[in-house]
């Protein structure tokens, strides 16, 4: 190393570069070297050289550099509300998401802007519009956007959060877009759309975010919650939730899906039912599904059938489910089951609204 340090000294001049690697003192140095000093009949019959006097020290070293391939990850994210926070994240080397989160025309522009580089990449991206919602992610670490996304009229304050997780069910996100038309093509590219609607409660269209991740991943397990004992555990253990309540604006307990992803493709989920009466409890069983375990209503509190998750496990003939969502808006179903999402069309949501505003209809959607 001495001698090699001592080479990179040395005065600029090239008489001939020999593209070839070159071993010194036993150890492979990827290096062109010039030199009219060496050993040339030994470099011509082998690339090696040895070299054992000062002298042969004359002419410099070109160094061979080779950037290999890295991926991009998502590392950083924000969020902006007015034109000095813009100019701010711009300075920052941020990147902006060109959709405009503010359905209210006479305010602010709330954008979404993030980071790319070559790791450590963001590996969950969750939402809470409620306290308990926050409880589970503070407990766990994840970071705070402490800046509501929804500040249109009437609607419920969203709050973005991520964190950067090691394990097999952390896999890092490459890419991020945001939707106002429920973009239903995206799943057939290992697109998954995030279910909280970002424009949660507000007059106007709604706003979805979708992340793209390094590597495809499969549904391993589902559990269900009526409570947030336990988010703080199922976070730790790799869960992503689902958020959205399956009792959303009922008197019903908040009701969330979680699941855990694996790269694994064996062993996984294949396809999901959902039961809203005795006789379809039944013949789903005889079918050879499994009920979500621990059974959990997702119309728990409310009036009316009990609702329950089942699922199968492996199947030569079907492939592992991907990724799942939350739908409510009936137009779009269609436009869903035509790229192979397949969407189990019955209400989650039957429970007891009010007279002005009424429970929201949600379906379940899953891709294989």
């Amino acid at each position: 190393l001495k001698m090699y340090h001592k080479t990179m000294t040395l005065a600029p001049r090239m008489n001939q570069l020999f593209p070839r690697n070159f071993l010194l003192r036993g150890g492979a140095f990827p290096l062109l070297l010039s030199s009219q000093q060496v050993y040339k009949d030994q470099v011509r019959k082998s690339g090696t050289a040895a070299f054992r006097r000062p002298e042969d020290f004359i002419q410099p070293i070109a160094v061979c550099r080779h950037k290999p391939n890295m991926t991009n990850y998502i590392t950083e994210l924000e969020v902006s509300r007015n034109d000095d926070e813009e100019s701010y994240l711009s300075t920052k080397n941020y990147k902006r998401l060109p959709v405009n989160l503010n359905n209210d025309p006479k305010g602010n522009k709330v954008y979404l802007w993030y980071k790319d580089g070559t790791g450590p990449g963001i590996t969950r991206i969750q939402f809470s519009f409620t306290d308990s919602m926050a409880e589970g992610l503070n407990a766990i670490g994840f970071h705070k956007i402490d800046k509501n996304l929804n500040t249109g009229r009437c609607g419920d304050n969203v709050f973005l959060w991520y964190c950067k997780g090691n394990g097999e069910s952390h896999v890092p996100i490459t890419k991020i877009e945001l939707s106002r038309d429920d973009e239903a093509r995206k799943f057939t590219d290992s697109w998954e759309r995030l279910a909280c609607n970002l424009n949660r409660g507000a007059a106007g269209d709604c706003a979805f975010l979708w992340v793209k991740r390094e590597k495809k991943t499969y549904i391993q397990k589902i559990q269900i919650t009526d409570h947030s004992d336990n988010d703080e555990d199922l976070f730790k253990n790799g869960y992503i939730r689902v958020d959205e309540s399956t009792n959303r604006g009922t008197s019903g307990k908040p009701v969330f899906l979680w699941y855990l992803p694996t790269t694994k493709e064996e062993g996984n989920y294949v396809a999901l039912q959902v039961s809203i009466n005795d006789e379809e409890y039944q013949r789903y069983q005889n079918e050879g599904y499994l009920p979500v375990t621990p059974p959990v209503d997702l119309n728990a509190g409310n009036q009316g059938e009990k609702v329950y998750l089942w699922y199968k496990l492996e199947d030569p003939d079907q492939k592992p489910i991907q990724t799942i969502t939350l739908l409510y808006n009936l137009k779009f179903i269609s436009e869903f089951e035509k790229v192979g999402v397949t969407v189990l069309r019955k209400n989650l949501n039957s429970g007891d609204g009010c007279p002005c505003f009424p429970a929201t209809p949600l379906y379940l959607g899953y891709y294989n």
